[in-house]
């Protein structure tokens, strides 16, 4: 065998096996993708009565369908949880009027959920725990502010109607 057949046939070689490298590679990320779905499976099915088994396949169902619609950020340790200032959302939308919880409140939560979906989504759990609790404890001043120039604006209507 000449020395330039034995090079050639050696680099075809390497270059195969770089191919099987990589196609293995995405073979073993479609398998944790797909065992990371078993495991969760598993675990909803293994629920005892069929009361439970149905509940959990409906909660499975609403949660599939959060997540895919990005209202629920799903971690491959099967933990799962509801966006940053879910709660506050919901608590102030129902006290005040849906004209000044846009204008005042809902842009902050916005932000409270994007800033908090990219440190989660970077790995840091307590930075994560850290923007809601600032964001909230900010939301809660906020709402004191509102509701003291409120207050203030509707003292200094009623002098300027004397």
């Amino acid at each position: 065998m000449s020395e330039s057949n034995l090079k050639d046939r050696v680099n075809e070689a390497i270059r195969e096996l770089e191919a099987n490298a990589k196609r293995l590679e995405k073979e073993r990320r479609e398998l944790e993708h797909l065992a990371f779905a078993y495991r969760s499976l598993k675990l909803s099915i293994s629920y005892r009565s069929l009361a439970r088994w149905r509940r959990a396949v409906e909660r499975g169902f609403l949660l599939l369908g959060n997540v895919f619609l990005g209202r629920v950020s799903a971690k491959p340790n099967g933990k799962m949880h509801k966006p940053a200032g879910t709660l506050a959302q919901r608590i102030l939308s129902f006290i005040f009027p849906k004209k000044v919880f846009e204008r005042n409140f809902a842009e902050a939560i916005r932000d409270m959920r994007d800033e908090a979906d990219l440190a989660d989504f970077q790995g840091h759990p307590w930075r994560r725990r850290w923007i809601v609790v600032r964001d909230n404890a900010t939301l809660v001043l906020s709402v004191v502010i509102f509701l003291k120039v409120s207050i203030i604006a509707k003292i200094m209507g009623a002098f300027r109607a004397l």
